[in-house]
């Protein structure tokens, strides 16, 4: 068992929190408890919906059975295909790895199962989102857009797809959206760890005569490695912030399209930079736990407050966690445009507990802002002719790159920022032959965050 018990959001890593039973140091003890004992005393206990777990009749015929067996279903979300998938997990220690430095070859996609000209479904192909610099991606010349079609000149399945992860080198055939030109093979060396830097662009627009900042911002992450002193990206943060001040930024576009979660200290200090100078200190937002006590964290002001009346999020369904924090923190005190899809509805927080070979992060608290509003279970929609998709083929044929004023979500933005009425959508499917299957961004949801 850790000295500390870590706290965490759904917004994305790890926290630290004391809220169970000390002995006369102050220190959380259960060492002499066994694991199922263990298990069952946390969750009567600490989980959000301890009197559900109260009530359930447990499983022990293993640690993870225990544990599932006295979970709610409040907890989680049930997918299209009618399973349940809980925010509350448990796994062996070191289970796995931090996300941010596990071996990747660096680009993240979505992947289609296709359907073939008789109606069936058969192979897949990917299409690539982004591409971190210094990747093992990069350096094979992949762009964002590319559309993926084969691997080591093998057809895309459900059983190799996941080799476009990492691996020891990979040869890969792509095409742009146009299938009947001839495709591109290349050849990515082996995968690398790799710390992915969550500022991916931070840049200044002009369009008729106004400064437009934008900044896709890709994880709430401190720092470098697990380090929670390490405030290497905070830092990072709000020099771009200063550049935005010092280049006289008027509006401002929040990309969060694949942004999964973070710490929660992170979102305090981006929140103090976009909301109006008089709110920078304010509340941004409070947890309230099983017991209806409730903790507030602050604006983390650093300087470099915009002086904004407005701020645009560019979301998709993969935005959850800390970038809802921000939505949800941000609406009482200035305008927020959002434009995308659906997001993920995780407005929940968790516990990271250890104990021998055993870790569990469990639900136990909920997140509010000022003005304690926390209804956004079922995710944050935009408006309807805000609504768009930019992984719908037929919505949305062209990838152009990040930071493009082309690019399909940012000129939405900068549409309305030059005074366009934007129209409504009318209701689309993914495109015709095509059924999206796994988005590689999902692996990095995690429902924990580093509450400094």
């Amino acid at each position: 068992m850790k000295n500390t018990y870590w706290t965490t959001l759904l917004l994305g890593m790890t926290a630290f929190l004391n809220i169970a039973c000390e002995d006369e140091t102050g220190t959380p003890d259960d060492s002499n408890l066994t694991t199922e004992e263990w298990i069952v005393n946390f969750l009567h206990t600490e989980y959000l919906w301890n009197g559900e777990a109260k009530e359930k009749t447990p499983d022990y015929s293993s640690p993870e059975n225990l544990f599932y067996s006295l979970l709610s279903l409040k907890d989680g979300k049930t997918g299209a295909d009618g399973t349940h998938y809980y925010y509350s997990y448990i796994e062996k220690n070191n289970a796995t790895k931090a996300i941010d430095t596990e071996s990747t070859y660096g680009f993240e996609f979505v992947l289609y199962n296709i359907v073939d000209d008789s109606g069936s479904l058969g192979y897949y192909y990917a299409r690539v989102l982004y591409v971190l610099p210094g990747s093992p991606a990069e350096k094979a010349g992949l762009k964002r857009g590319a559309w993926i079609t084969a691997i080591n000149g093998q057809e895309i399945t459900s059983q190799n797809y996941e080799s476009l992860l990492n691996g020891n080198g990979i040869s890969i055939e792509t095409h742009s959206s146009n299938f009947n030109l001839p495709g591109t093979t290349l050849t990515l060396p082996a995968s690398i760890a790799m710390d992915e830097n969550p500022l991916l662009l931070d840049t200044i627009l002009h369009a008729n005569g106004q400064s437009i900042g934008y900044l896709v911002y890709n994880h709430f992450k401190t720092g470098i490695g697990d380090d929670a002193d390490d405030h290497t990206y905070d830092d990072q943060m709000a020099d771009a912030f200063r550049r935005f001040k010092e280049g006289n930024v008027t509006e401002f576009v929040l990309d969060l399209r694949y942004n999964g979660g973070g710490y929660l200290s992170s979102a305090q200090q981006l929140g103090s930079y976009l909301v109006p100078e008089e709110n920078k200190t304010d509340i941004f937002c409070y947890l309230e736990d099983n017991r209806q006590n409730k903790d507030s964290y602050p604006f983390i002001n650093r300087g470099y407050n915009l002086g904004l009346s407005r701020v645009f999020i560019l979301v998709s369904d993969q935005t959850a966690s800390a970038s809802e924090a921000i939505i949800n923190g941000l609406r009482p005190y200035t305008e927020v445009v959002l434009i995308g899809n659906t997001t993920e509805g995780k407005n929940v927080a968790s516990i990271h507990e250890e104990h021998g070979e055993w870790a569990m992060q469990p639900i136990v608290s909920r997140v509010y802002n000022c003005n304690e509003e926390s209804g956004y279970e079922n995710g944050f929609t935009p408006e309807a002719s805000l609504l768009c998709d930019e992984l719908d083929p037929n919505e949305n044929s062209t990838l152009f790159p990040l930071g493009d004023q082309r690019e399909y979500m940012l000129a939405k933005a900068l549409g309305i920022i030059q005074g366009r009425t934007p129209s409504a959508l009318s209701t689309k499917s993914h495109g015709k032959g095509t059924l999206p299957a796994y988005n590689s961004l999902a692996r990095k949801q995690s429902n924990a965050v580093l509450l400094h």
